[in-house]
């Protein structure tokens, strides 16, 4: 299907993966196919110390992501360690 949104009163939607498994059929009313990636406008790192480009054990890094679209909360690791705490917002 191309890029668009797509309603029906008597929609049925099922995924079949590359490896041809396919879904259970999901009822719906209207869904978007949206093949284009997200784009990331803005991404910056500091952190709380005196030299904000630098961090030690302890200090807190703020990593800032603003993309083109809603994302999915990103899995964020810093020196190989996941990051504790993540907020995020629509696309923030």
């Amino acid at each position: 299907l191309d890029d668009a949104t797509y309603t029906s009163d008597n929609c049925t939607v099922s995924v079949t993966t590359s490896s041809d498994v396919v879904s259970d059929n999901l009822s719906l009313s209207s869904f978007v196919i949206d093949t284009t990636a997200p784009t990331l406008s803005t991404v910056t790192i500091a952190s709380n110390n005196s030299i904000t480009t630098m961090a030690k054990i302890g200090d807190i890094i703020t990593l800032s992501i603003t993309s083109s679209e809603a994302i999915q909360t990103p899995i964020v690791l810093i020196a190989g360690q996941t990051a504790e705490t993540l907020t995020a917002s629509g696309s923030s």
